[in-house]
């Protein structure tokens, strides 16, 4: 990885205890990002992709959730309450549903100008800095959607809304959890072409959150592949979706749909489904992997942290070549 790390997770795990059950979201996640990076946590849902955003963030609810490890933003600690002196100036996020993120009960301009203030713009001078982010985002006659209601706007452009609020304060790490999934093909490729265009622009770091494999391709720099709250493979976007090293890694990109996929046959499919009261101590994947062996049931594989690239597999790990 090239230049200093913004972004560094060590060990971290995330419990939600309900009654007398508890769920392990995410375990003992590791990684690093470094600044300008854009980093591609890619997985199916129930992967711990989101929860590891919100808990970056401080958004979990305190009550039944357990929080362990070390998560640090440029040297400074986010966990355990750290994340509110930084969140929403130097680290924003795009939430997946701008409809739901956006008030309505209040106009566009309003909200956006909100952003301003808590990154210190008085009030009298938020007003031309609201058009100038509007104008920002690709969105036509910004003065008209400043005036709108989050209602009144088309999908795409309420999402280009939240990406202008979460860039008011020019934050150097932005988090999107999944900013393309409710819009259309057209839609998410002008959505991702003006992220990677913002990107540049401001030399942000970018924490991408998708089990969109295709928009990881196109967008980040590094990938980091999740199953079951658990990391299975990490490097460049290239290396894990060129050459999947890990089995659950190859898995996905096998059930991709492809141009020259024959007419009327299924596509390949994972067998099984996941069950989290089926995870142990060993490999999360081991229950549904083709070439799963006794040991992977019995102990959890962990790539040296040393390596470029990271594959926590043992048939990778001893020379295998999983």
């Amino acid at each position: 990885m090239s230049g200093d790390a913004i972004l560094t997770l060590s060990d971290v795990s995330i419990s939600f205890a309900r009654g007398d059950r508890t769920t392990q979201a995410v375990d003992r996640l590791s990684f690093a990002m470094a600044r300008g990076e854009c980093l591609a946590l890619v997985g199916e849902s129930g992967s711990g992709k989101s929860v590891t955003a919100l808990a970056l963030l401080g958004l979990l609810p305190k009550q039944g959730t357990r929080i362990s490890g070390s998560a640090r933003f440029d040297g400074a600690e986010l966990l355990h309450g750290g994340a509110a002196r930084v969140r929403g100036r130097r680290i924003a996020i795009v939430f997946q549903d701008p409809l739901s993120a956006l008030s309505p009960y209040h106009r566009v301009g309003a909200q956006i100008a909100e952003s301003f203030t808590i990154g210190g713009v008085a009030t009298s001078d938020a007003d031309p800095k609201v058009i100038a982010a509007l104008a920002a985002v690709d969105l036509l006659s910004p003065a008209e959607v400043a005036r709108a209601f989050p209602h009144q706007l088309s999908g795409g452009q309420r999402q280009r809304v939240c990406l202008a609020m979460a860039m008011a304060c020019e934050p150097e790490l932005i988090i999107l959890d999944e900013p393309t999934t409710a819009l259309d093909v057209t839609v998410q490729l002008s959505i991702l072409d003006l992220i990677a265009r913002q990107m540049r622009a401001r030399r942000m770091s970018v924490l991408f959150i998708t089990h969109d494999l295709g928009a990881a391709a196109s967008l980040a720099d590094r990938v980091l592949v999740l199953y079951g709250g658990r990391r299975c493979e990490w490097g460049t976007s290239e290396e894990v979706l060129s050459a999947p090293r890990h089995p659950y890694t190859a898995a996905l990109l096998a059930a991709l749909p492809r141009s020259d996929h024959p007419s009327g046959t299924p596509l390949a499919a994972i067998p099984g489904r996941f069950d989290r009261s089926s995870l142990s101590g060993g490999c999360a994947f081991a229950p549904r992997c083709a070439v799963a062996e006794p040991r992977c049931r019995e102990s959890r594989p962990m790539a040296a942290p040393s390596a470029i690239r990271l594959v926590d597999c043992h048939l990778h790990n001893d020379g295998g070549g999983a």
